[in-house]
């Protein structure tokens, strides 16, 4: 399954974060819109690639970001961010794999 977003860079609304995000989540974030809207368009494509929705299913998975590159909690998922080059949008696909899959998802 597969799942995209896309959202406009702008001043990100922090104040729902807590609706949204895990604690180690929150601390990666921090007061940067761009970081908040990485993570926002990863879970929103994260749910459209496996038919949760919103409601209750933003907390269901976890995003880490070690080398400033995004992982999720679900193992079986491949991610990855762009930026357009004006830095006016950011993208976010996910790719679930069947598990025990060998398939790297993304080359």
């Amino acid at each position: 399954a597969v799942g995209v977003d896309i959202e406009q860079l702008k001043k990100a609304p922090f104040d729902i974060c807590g609706k949204f995000c895990t604690p180690s989540e929150m601390e990666y974030v921090g007061e940067d819109s761009t970081r908040f809207f990485e993570l926002w368009t990863l879970k929103e494509a994260y749910l459209k690639a496996t038919g949760e929705g919103l409601p209750g299913g933003l907390l269901s998975v976890e995003f880490t970001f070690p080398d400033g590159k995004p992982v999720c909690s679900d193992k079986n998922t491949v991610c990855r961010t762009i930026r357009d080059k004006d830095g006016q949008y950011i993208a976010a696909a996910i790719i679930r794999l069947p598990p025990h899959s060998k398939n790297n998802g993304f080359d």
